[in-house]
């Protein structure tokens, strides 16, 4: 066999199952090293190890940051995108292959740079990568209409390979002006950076950068005699914008499943998200996009520096029936909370990446929460200020730009009023209605005291 050849450690729930039915329960740490045990010994043989995983596996049975290093094989059967960067892909398990009777397994292979500088052969424009990463977004289900949640749902990135890179962007719902400058912003030219945000401000941002001409438009067409091509930014200032795919079809996010401008993560139509032929709207102009390209064919792709990359790192605080709110805590610096007196509200930040927490009280769990505000009730934070809260749920999406390509979870534990010491860590969640695994607490036994950090 040559040395080459990548040999992966595959931990399935057959073995967990077995080893519990002979009284051996295998958690999160143990897998994980086993897992790294084998690919080391691997390595010390002179071959190259990797790991295979599916969804439920890398969130609750590996330890990234431990087994992240060696050859990445996710496995999603059904989604046509990995949600997490890997050098192979498994999209189904009922391929059919000619000269083999039955089901077999089809995957993706995405060749990776090396460490080293590699020589890339293209020149592609960023208003060509911004226009394949909006066509991936409104082709997936993944991505319906949402002005609630427009930013993405939190919960992974869609993988996009354009020209030899991947591009990551967040998986979840957009709105028609979030799609828009997701897509660029991702695809190298910083419009989101200039304060793009909505219809209102995208001409102003997008002008910014040096990297576009407006071009007015009146009855749907350029004023100047500019022909609309691919990649181009229609925008309404007031209510609208949509990007062309060609010549003479536009891409957009128009409205959710409800008819309004919020409903279920994903796209239940199928048009929520969607390609129609050109249309004015009206529109007030187009924004050209007259940058150079990502790469051209005789630069260098280096890889990110991670000179100035790290960990990241969270911030919570909560507020007590007797005391209100008390000061912020980072990290495991020390816990949130004081004895005796039971918690109401939680709210947490993150210095990158997004966290989504939710918390049990009143026999009820309320709804998730993304932001940081004791002052918002509906996404400041988490409870209702009032009812003592007995069990909490957290996930953190981390944003791989700023870490450097490495990947973390949410570590919290709490300690309930009738206990003396914490009760077990939980790592991230799978948001279910019990007060299990999944959860931090016990529901009708209020807590008074939370640990979270970042691994």
């Amino acid at each position: 066999m040559p040395k080459t050849t990548i040999i992966f450690a595959d931990f399935e729930y057959d073995s967990v199952t077995k080893a519990k039915a002979r009284g051996v329960t295998i958690n999160k740490n143990n897998c994980t090293s086993m897992v790294k045990a084998f690919c080391e010994e691997i390595k010390a043989k002179g071959y190259k190890p990797g790991v295979y995983y599916n969804t439920d596996y890398r969130n609750n049975m590996l330890n990234m940051d431990q087994v992240g290093s060696y050859v990445q094989w996710y496995a999603n059967p059904g989604s046509n995108s990995p949600a997490y960067p890997c050098t192979f892909f498994q999209y189904s398990w009922k391929g059919q292959i000619s000269g083999i009777s039955g089901d077999v397994d089809l995957n993706y292979y995405y060749e990776t740079q090396t460490a080293q500088s590699t020589t890339v052969q293209s020149n592609i424009s960023k208003a060509e990568i911004a226009a394949q990463l909006m066509e991936h977004l409104v082709t997936h289900d993944w991505h319906g209409y949402s002005q609630s949640a427009r930013w993405g749902d939190g919960e992974g990135y869609c993988n996009v390979t354009i020209g030899g890179k991947t591009y990551s962007i967040a998986q979840g719902d957009r709105d028609c002006s979030s799609a828009i400058i997701d897509c660029y912003q991702t695809a190298g030219v910083p419009v989101k950076t200039q304060g793009a945000t909505y219809t209102g401000n995208m001409k102003t941002a997008f002008l910014a950068t040096g990297q576009f001409k407006w071009h007015p438009m009146s009855n749907g067409k350029c004023t100047d005699g500019y022909v609309l091509n691919r990649g181009d930014v229609l925008l309404n200032i007031t209510h609208h914008t949509a990007m062309m795919k060609n010549k003479t079809q536009l891409m957009q996010f128009s409205i959710s499943e409800t008819g309004g401008v919020t409903g279920k993560t994903g796209d239940q139509t199928g048009v929520e998200s969607n390609t129609k032929n050109y249309y004015n709207y009206p529109w007030d102009g187009v924004l050209q996009y007259t940058g150079g390209g990502q790469l051209n064919s005789t630069s260098t792709y280096q890889p990110v520096s991670t000179s100035n990359l790290g960990a990241p790192h969270i911030e919570y605080a909560v507020k007590t029936l007797n005391h209100g709110i008390l000061p912020f805590v980072k990290d495991r610096t020390d816990f949130a909370g004081i004895a005796n007196d039971a918690i109401t509200g939680i709210a947490m930040r993150v210095s990158s990446g997004t966290i989504t927490y939710r918390v049990h009280a009143n026999g009820k769990w309320f709804g998730k929460v993304t932001g940081c505000n004791w002052s918002d009730f509906n996404n400041g934070y988490a409870g209702d200020g009032v009812h003592s809260i007995d069990a909490i749920q957290i996930y953190y999406t981390t944003d791989i730009s700023k870490t450097g390509g490495k990947y973390y979870s949410a570590r919290y534990q709490v300690k309930p009023c009738n206990r003396t010491t914490y009760l077990s860590n939980v790592i991230d969640t799978k948001w279910s209605n019990t007060d299990g695994n999944d959860t931090a607490g016990t529901f009708e036994t209020p807590f008074t005291q939370i640990l979270i950090d970042l691994v």
